[in-house]
């Protein structure tokens, strides 16, 4: 959704971190998702992503900023 903007305002930063977390969580599909969308972003968007992914994973899913 956040990829395409399919319902929401379009945010690479944010399905960045949706893909990282699912893909952590086993799911391969979202690896090659997350890894072909962070070939149009920048460096620095890709470690915020990352940055927010972690902060989601640590508090329980709470802090994700959905």
């Amino acid at each position: 959704m956040y990829e395409a903007g399919d319902g929401v305002v379009q945010n690479f930063i944010t399905a960045h971190m949706s893909f990282n977390i699912a893909a952590a969580n086993g799911h391969t599909r979202s690896r090659e998702l997350r890894d072909s969308l962070a070939q149009n972003m920048t460096p620095a968007d890709v470690s915020e992503a990352q940055r927010r992914a972690r902060v989601c994973v640590d508090s329980g899913y709470q802090d994700c900023g959905w």
